[in-house]
């Protein structure tokens, strides 16, 4: 009888384990930079126009920025942000930026009207130099 409670308790372990396992995988966020880019999300900037406080889980409707620092000067006109479903990576909304050749940075707001796992990503020259993925809820 005792090894029947044993044997029932490793397995309950055994599957406890498992369970939060494959839970953790579906809530990891993913990033992606080329050449030192850095891309930064947060509620709120300073008046530098950086992020005060690094996040990448937010609320429905609240205020996201990101601030992106190409690492060296853009060299180009346009930047582009797109906003893509992360479930199906299906672009969602694009702007384009024109911005001086010589910066590097850019800090803007953006805008999630429902929850779920969404990717920022920016693009310089045809070429993406940073993501950010972010869950909202």
């Amino acid at each position: 009888m005792v090894r029947r409670y044993i044997i029932l308790f490793v397995l309950v372990v055994v599957l406890v384990f498992l369970g939060v396992s494959c839970s953790s995988e579906d809530d990891s966020l993913e990033s992606s930079s080329v050449n030192g880019a850095i891309l930064k999300t947060g509620a709120a900037i300073n008046e530098q126009k950086e992020i005060i406080y690094e996040q990448v889980i937010f609320r429905v409707n609240e205020d996201i920025y990101f601030y992106f620092n190409n690492n060296l000067p853009f060299g180009s006109e346009q930047v582009f942000v797109q906003l893509i479903d992360s479930s199906n990576e299906k672009v969602l909304a694009e702007s384009d930026y024109n911005v001086d050749p010589e910066s590097a940075e850019i800090t803007d707001m953006i805008y999630f009207g429902a929850p779920g796992k969404f990717k920022i990503a920016v693009i310089v020259d045809d070429q993406v130099r940073a993501t950010q993925e972010l869950r909202i809820e």
